[in-house]
């Protein structure tokens, strides 16, 4: 997976905590043991992999936590994460920091992008709570937007009344394949559309078109800015989607509270064991692996619901009804 991330995070609290959450946070790095991991890492500006006074990550003595926190605070930058996940938060670093350490205090934020996707992740521990917030959006999404704020404006039967569309199979599924094109053959600007492509695209979903290109011209560059539609490169730069959620994070009972992170992240389904035992704490019983080995079918069951339900959103968004003017 292609992926641009930067890590900037600052560690405080005592050394200890300090000591802590760095011995996590070196099992993270390329030399480490989780499949997630960071490179090009730098503590207080001094990377950790070149130069002669770099620093022995696989190491962290008391004397060097005390120099690198002799200001009150470690400043860690690094490249990542890499690896194996869907979301960033699906990451365990800052949960597993934060257990180390659940009187430390660190503020950290993940920016940047990856093949699929824009992404964002800012997490801070205080109180001995980890307060995450995360960003989401995909790549398609600004194009799939773009397609349905196009169809909106022109639905099916302006569409081919404004450009002299006919042909009974040119018809509302037709329509969406060719908005689809659209988007690719607009993105420049409509009056560098060329008027071959958009009869060839039009042909190629079964329609006819039977206006000549000088009354194409003038709807691509007058009528339909009138309509408030613009390319879809106009379109993405004003474009703010996305989704953003919060959570709370105890690092002592080691669960979300109130709105918990999916069990299931896109990389795999978690180990069974956590989910009951997740399912358990959601119900105030023990979740230890007596506990879990204990377990009846019927209250395994139990356990298994009360995890799925834990923390999701009542709210579903509506349908919205089709344009009574897309139909014919």
């Amino acid at each position: 997976m292609t992926a641009d991330f930067q890590l900037e995070m600052t560690l405080m609290g005592e050394q200890a905590d300090i000591k802590n959450m760095l011995e996590v946070f070196a099992r993270y790095s390329n030399r480490g043991d989780r499949e997630a991991y960071f490179n090009f890492i730098k503590l207080n500006g001094k990377s950790v992999d070149f130069g002669d006074d770099k620093i022995d990550l696989e190491n962290i003595t008391d004397k060097l936590v005390a120099d690198l926190s002799s200001s009150g605070e470690v400043k860690v930058g690094a490249s990542g994460p890499y690896g194996r996940y869907s979301e960033l938060n699906d990451v365990g670093l800052f949960r597993e920091m934060s257990e180390a350490a659940p009187n430390g205090k660190f503020v950290a934020e993940i920016s940047g992008f990856q093949q699929y996707s824009e992404q964002n992740l800012k997490c801070r521990l205080e109180e001995g709570k980890l307060y995450i917030t995360t960003f989401y959006m995909s790549n398609d999404e600004a194009g799939e937007a773009w397609q349905e704020d196009f169809k909106k404006k022109l639905p099916l039967k302006k569409f081919k009344k404004l450009f002299g569309v006919s042909g009974e199979d040119f018809n509302k599924e037709s329509y969406g394949y060719a908005v689809e094109e659209f988007e690719s053959i607009f993105r420049d600007g409509f009056e560098y559309v060329e008027f071959d492509d958009f009869v060839s695209t039009i042909e190629d979903m079964d329609g006819e078109v039977e206006l000549d290109e000088e009354r194409f011209k003038a709807i691509m560059e007058n009528e339909l800015p009138a309509l408030d539609i613009c390319n879809p490169e106009e379109f993405e730069d004003e474009y703010e989607g996305g989704e953003t959620n919060e959570y709370v994070y105890d690092p002592v009972a080691k669960a979300y509270e109130g709105k918990s992170k999916p069990l299931f992240d896109g990389t795999g389904i978690t180990d069974a064991n956590d989910i009951l035992a997740a399912g358990l704490r959601a119900q105030g019983l023990p979740d230890d692996e007596e506990a879990l080995a204990n377990l009846s079918i019927e209250e395994a069951y139990a356990a298994l619901g009360a995890a799925l339900g834990a923390g999701e959103d009542d709210d579903e968004d509506d349908d919205e009804d089709d344009d009574e003017d897309d139909e014919e």
